[in-house]
């Protein structure tokens, strides 16, 4: 998956705790956006994501932990056949102000 903005993962660079915090944070931040009218949905950067492709009139299912090759397989589709037919996220963000 290509996405918009570019991430780092590392393993044990925090606590349990310092993680637990994170998640809170993010948490209260969604839900005071959504009591602020705003919007959290999470996008990719080729729009084939749940809400980009459900507006655009796709009745899409999620692509799961499945490559594009496995799905070609499954369903027979080549290329951006099988791309349209799946989502491959479904989560919602929070951005907060500095």
């Amino acid at each position: 998956m290509q996405v918009q903005n570019s991430y780092y993962w590392f393993k044990s660079a925090l606590t349990p705790e310092q993680c637990q915090k994170i998640i809170d944070l993010g948490v209260s931040e969604i839900e005071r956006v959504k009591k602020a009218g705003g919007r959290t949905d999470a996008t990719t950067f080729g729009n084939n994501d749940k809400l980009s492709m459900k507006e655009k009139g796709l009745d899409v299912k999620p692509q799961a932990d499945k490559t594009i090759e496995e799905l070609k397989k499954e369903t027979g589709k080549e290329g951006r056949e099988v791309e349209e037919e799946k989502y491959v996220r479904d989560s919602e963000v929070s951005w907060l102000n500095s």
